[in-house]
């Protein structure tokens, strides 16, 4: 993947929020405002080999994952630190926080750790307040089978009979496929057509309100 003039081996996480499309790498945070044409940096406050494992977002609010959490409100340009009172071990003069993923469920936030269980905590002490409830959607979100030929299922949870939206991107960021579902509360599952793609990589996005998941998906004919 190509980020601007540096060429990273490495992607750990893509999300997308609006327009706008991030992805987490070995030395941070980059953006994309034109469906992965250009890419701009967003690391101001952490260091340039910082690794970014995971994302979620809720409204404007960008959470990341390097270790510890840091989250953002305007998209990247300033970033604020809140990985008090998770798992670390010490090296040396170095804190290594052990948070891996996160995930942004009601009005908590939960990181998953290499190795130290789950840790929860309030949004409120974020900072955050009267956030968008609708984040909660989507849930449980699967992608299967995982190379596909012709078609793939998606199974996932809503908590209303809503509609989600489907869409597919080929690596240069085009929309290759798009559809829009129905979806009762509880349990989905959703057979796509993904005969037209040719061989390659690709990557898959569902959304429904303030709730956005995407996978990679590889194609084999």
């Amino acid at each position: 993947v190509i980020l601007g003039e540096t060429v990273y081996e490495e992607v750990y996480s893509l999300i997308n929020n609006g327009n706008n499309l991030f992805a987490g790498v070995y030395g941070g945070v980059y953006l994309s405002t034109d469906r992965g044409n250009s890419w701009n940096a967003r690391n101001s406050g952490f260091g340039p080999y910082t690794s970014i494992y995971s994302f979620d977002v809720i409204g404007n609010n960008l959470f990341a994952v390097y270790g510890g959490v840091i989250f953002t409100t305007d998209n990247g340009n300033s970033w604020f630190n809140k990985s008090n009172g998770l798992a670390y071990d010490v090296y040396g003069n170095d804190t290594v926080y052990k948070a891996t993923t996160i995930i942004i469920s009601g009005n908590y936030i939960f990181a998953g750790t290499s190795g130290r269980g789950i840790f929860r905590a309030k949004l409120s002490d974020f900072g955050l307040s009267n956030v968008n409830e609708n984040k909660t959607l989507l849930r449980n979100f699967v992608l299967y089978p995982n190379p596909a030929n012709s078609t793939f299922r998606l199974k996932y949870g809503t908590e209303t009979e809503t509609q989600v939206q489907i869409s597919v991107y080929d690596c240069l960021g085009n929309q290759v496929l798009s559809s829009t579902e129905q979806s009762t509360a509880g349990t989905n599952e959703k057979t796509i057509d993904c005969s037209s793609l040719s061989t390659g990589y690709y990557i898959v996005k569902m959304q429904c309100g303030g709730s956005v998941y995407t996978q990679s998906l590889v194609i084999i004919k």
